[in-house]
């Protein structure tokens, strides 16, 4: 909502007055101090800002504003009101391989499918919040103490990422032993079909919150925390017990399948004497 609620409009006197409500509610001014362009506007504007303020309806005593209270959703949101961007990823990433055979890292990808993006606004002031699910702020069905979804959608990533063997793995492996080290590059928004989202419709500025989101530092910190929290994955075994020497360890991608956008697997090939 602007700073000044006053300079809301809608395409109708009352769907303004219900808009201008709304964000004076949010605001946590005097409801009863509203005045709207007409008699009928007032009455709009101060039964929906009693309402999203989460009144108690029954104790409005002019009739009119107490039925608009009654007939709005209880909001029960401040301007103060922290909003959190939340993500959750219940489809296990995948792992796609499209390698420059010309470059020594071998190039992939790391696909997050219908990532769950929520705007939550939390009530409580914990910090943090368990059910992405919540019911939606604007709906009333959320309660007056418990964290609500402003908006939801899904988001479709690829990190564009790198492999390698690297032999320094700070301490991670062995002595001698190579890890297969993962580097993520950037974060790669996929155009999908604008509007849908994982359980429904999408609002008309589909696209806009979809760039949003993704350059949200929510989901920033994926890559971010990908790096950090992937240690190198040891190659132990190439030795097959002490019995030979391999030395020279290259990673490299095999494609099996004859098509050669994507490679099928990971392979190290080096000297073994």
């Amino acid at each position: 909502f602007p700073a000044d609620c006053d300079s809301l409009s809608a395409l109708s006197a009352d769907a303004t007055a219900v808009a201008r409500g709304t964000c004076h509610g949010i605001r946590q001014v005097a409801c009863d101090s509203l005045i709207g362009v007409d008699l009928a506007s007032t009455v709009l504007e101060r039964g929906v800002c009693h309402a999203a303020q989460g009144a108690n309806c029954s104790t409005i005593p002019t009739a009119a504003i107490r039925t608009v209270c009654e007939q709005s959703p209880q909001l029960s949101i401040k301007a103060s009101d922290t909003v959190m961007t939340c993500t959750q990823q219940a489809i296990p990433p995948r792992l796609l391989i499209k390698d420059d055979m010309a470059t020594a890292p071998v190039e992939t990808a790391i696909r997050l499918n219908d990532m769950s993006v929520a705007m939550v606004v939390d009530k409580n002031a914990d910090g943090t919040t368990d059910d992405l699910g919540a019911p939606g702020c604007l709906s009333g069905d959320a309660a007056s103490n418990s964290d609500c979804v402003l908006h939801r959608m899904c988001l479709d990533l690829n990190l564009v990422s790198s492999m390698s063997l690297v032999s320094d793995t700070g301490g991670v492996c062995e002595a001698g032993v190579s890890g297969l080290q993962t580097d993520i590059q950037e974060i790669q928004l996929l155009n999908r079909q604008q509007g849908v989202i994982c359980s429904g419709t999408l609002s008309n500025d589909a696209a806009g919150l979809a760039n949003t989101a993704a350059n949200d530092d929510t989901v920033s910190q994926i890559s971010d925390n990908i790096n950090i929290y992937t240690p190198p994955t040891c190659i132990n075994g190439l030795t097959v017990g002490g019995f030979v020497s391999f030395k020279n360890p290259k990673l490299i991608s095999v494609e099996t399948d004859g098509n050669t956008e994507f490679q099928d697997y990971l392979g190290i090939t080096g000297d073994m004497q």
